[in-house]
């Protein structure tokens, strides 16, 4: 039996009635799990619509929890629940006042407060203090209202911020230097349960966990994605280019620099323990390991398993695009690899980790990954062959569920499908969707830059329609992939019902000059020289993976650093960079961008003129990559289109705007009604129309 399942017995200690807020979090629902064996009963706080989702939920949260222990979860513990609905950032927790009334005559032993905003950002800080210091504040109002007799908050050891040193279990000043605004919010949570409390005389702790990983017992990661495992998740999602670098990855920071890893079991044993006992002095405890762990050897294990190292500096005077990529990646952690703190405790630690446990938990988390992976795609591939003799893969989405619509997704210039993974799985709904790996990227097919224009794609489009038996599709498109729909819209339309363009880079010549991102600018410039010369494309991929030949101040390595810096998201930045995979990729990127005009677009203003079908036309203001005036002015010389502008969304928006596929629904719905055609008939054959 272990310390948990020791504490956890029945008869070890009189039950007690508790209520719970953060549940279905990874703290919360452990404490939970393990609260259960001894509570007489507890009620739990859940944001849900309803009784049967806020159940489902817990459920699904202590059946998680339970598999992490590899243990079983006991359903009688469940009658022991009493599910009350409702939300910390809302007056009284949003709960009503019957359930208010109820649980002022629950005696009500004692009240944990885990639930917590974990973000960091700066532009997520109104959300994150809305959670943690006005959701705490709610919290509080509401414990004095059900008469509660002890609270108990779950906090974080680095809410003392960029302290360094011995840290006390002491308040922090409110004026403290805080590393970011989930450790601001917390500080100030900190201070409002101190004054709240005594001043009206209720008993309380906070405790202050390190970063927490999964149980000890399992070295499972517990079913949290933040901390280690957010690190180890932003390593894997850019494996493939951190892969290529010949040298280790430089990062700033300090090399002697530590970190404190805490097992979520020793974490609710330690609760579970001091709740036991009556420290009426002792207000605040670190909850925190032994033993630190050195932050570049932490690093070097995640690294390890995706087959490049880490090299953590103080000054890095010239940095590759790769390390570029990897520093703005990761730039919540570098917060921390300077860090030299030392938490004291005032009770000592009841479970501990060493080494060997942390390099457990690193690589069966890796592993984890690599396992699901291999699970996530959805798409249905196959080969398909050209009357040339080239094959490329065509990828399938919702056969059986789009009789009705059917969507040909094109993609990018020298972008992978994986781009259009999140969006065809909504869009795969109600409709089929289908999209392709263009035959000269990302495939190294035998190339010509002399012959990779849009023709040879057009007719690959209608190869695949004509495998898969596809007599009527609409033309979806994203970035430079418009220009080959807007081709296929005119060649074929017959065919292609309806256009779909997303924040579309498409040139146009016009007496007024159309706005450019600062991105567009670089690309028009830089790429005609390198479809020129083979060797320039060989200087770029030195600058993306080799540090001793780049130059902070030339403008290659600015137009790197645009490629590598175009979105937080590590997954798109990685799949962005995709076309700076070797030299050979380089090249034929740029000869592709040079044989769609880009320096000019006589050719694009006569095409546009083509196109009869309805399209619908989505950009961004927020959009750094394709200025959201070319898809005005798109709109504005399309026979039929609708566009919209979008305050809030960027460049991909398509991919994680869940959104937007109903908006793209919305429209295919009213074209296969005709409900477009009526509307265009009802204005004046000579004026443009903007439905």
């Amino acid at each position: 039996m272990n310390t948990l399942e020791q504490l956890s017995k029945n008869d070890l200690v009189k039950p007690k009635t508790y209520f719970i807020t953060g549940a279905t979090g990874f703290v919360g629902s452990h404490f939970l799990y393990w609260s259960l064996r001894q509570a007489r009963s507890i009620y739990v706080l859940v944001r849900a619509d309803d009784l049967p989702s806020a159940r489902s939920r817990i459920i699904m949260a202590l059946t998680n929890v339970a598999a992490a222990y590899k243990l079983p979860l006991n359903i009688d513990y469940l009658n022991k629940i009493t599910f009350i609905i409702g939300d910390v950032t809302l007056p009284n927790c949003g709960i009503s006042d019957a359930h208010i009334a109820e649980l002022a005559e629950a005696n009500i032993d004692e009240f944990w407060h885990i639930a917590a905003n974990l973000q960091y950002e700066e532009k997520n800080k109104s959300l994150i203090y809305n959670v943690n210091v006005n959701g705490t504040r709610n919290v509080l109002d509401l414990i004095k209202q059900i008469r509660g007799k002890r609270f108990f908050y779950v906090s974080t050891a680095y809410v003392c911020g960029k302290m360094q040193g011995p840290i006390m279990e002491v308040l922090h000043p409110l004026d403290i230097e805080c590393n970011n605004s989930y450790e601001a919010s917390k500080n100030i949570a900190e201070h409002s349960i101190d004054d709240f409390c005594r001043e009206n005389e209720i008993e309380y702790n906070i405790f202050r966990p390190s970063v927490v990983v999964g149980p000890s017992s399992t070295h499972h990661n517990g079913n949290s994605d933040s901390g280690l495992y957010g690190l180890a998740r932003g390593f894997f999602d850019a494996r493939k280019l951190l892969g290529k670098a010949s040298d280790p990855i430089r990062c700033y920071g300090r090399a002697d620099s530590y970190i404190n890893f805490l097992p979520v079991d020793q974490l609710i044993v330690e609760m579970i323990a001091v709740s036991r006992k009556d420290f009426i002095n002792e207000k605040i405890y670190h909850v925190t390991n032994p033993e630190n762990f050195n932050c570049e050897r932490v690093m070097n294990i995640i690294a390890a398993n995706f087959n490049f190292q880490i090299k953590l500096e103080d000054e890095i005077p010239s940095m590759s695009g790769v390390e570029r990529f990897f520093v703005r990646r990761c730039d919540f952690y570098w917060q921390y690899v300077s860090s030299r703190k030392i938490f004291q405790r005032s009770q000592p630690a009841l479970l501990a980790i060493n080494w060997n446990d942390v390099e457990q938990y690193i690589n069966s988390y890796c592993q984890e990954l690599e396992s699901l992976q291999s699970k996530e795609s959805g798409f249905d591939s196959y080969l398909i062959k050209t009357g040339s003799e080239i094959e490329f893969p065509v990828y399938e989405m919702g056969k059986n569920k789009g009789k009705d619509k059917t969507i040909i997704m094109v993609n990018a210039v020298g972008m992978s499908a994986d781009f259009f993974l999140p969006l065809a799985k909504r869009l795969s709904e109600h409709a089929r969707v289908i999209t392709w790996d263009r035959r000269d990227l990302p495939l190294l097919t035998p190339f010509d830059p002399g012959n990779c224009g849009d023709e040879r794609h057009i007719d690959d489009l209608i190869t695949i329609c004509d495998f898969i038996g596809v007599e009527r599709a609409s033309v979806l498109s994203w970035c430079t992939g418009t220009q080959l729909a807007m081709r296929a819209l005119a060649a074929y339309p017959d065919r292609f019902i309806a256009g779909i363009f997303l924040n579309p880079d498409f040139t146009l010549e016009t007496d007024e000059e159309i706005s450019q991102t600062e991105f567009q600018r670089r690309l028009r410039k830089m790429l005609p020289i390198i479809a020129n010369d083979f060797s320039v494309a060989e200087h770029y991929y030195d600058l993306m993976f080799a540090p001793a030949k780049n130059d902070n101040r030339s403008e290659s390595s600015a137009m790197i650093s645009s490629f590598v810096n175009l979105t937080d998201n590590a997954v798109l930045m990685r799949l962005m960079s995709e076309p700076f995979g070797s030299p050979e990729k380089i090249y034929r990127y740029a000869n592709i961008f040079s044989n769609m005009a880009l320096g000019g677009g006589r050719e694009n203003n006569l095409l546009i003129k083509e196109v009869a079908q309805p399209v619908y036309i989505y950009t961004s203001v927020n959009d750094s990559i394709a200025h959201y005036k070319i898809a005005e002015c798109m709109g504005g010389r399309l026979k039929h289109s609708e566009v919209y502008i979008d305050s809030f969304g960027d460049h991909f928006s398509h991919y994680h705007d869940s959104a937007l596929s109903g908006r793209i629904l919305s429209f295919l719905d009213r074209v296969g009604t005709g409900k477009i055609e009526k509307e265009v008939e009802k204005e004046s054959e000579s004026e443009k129309v903007m439905i």
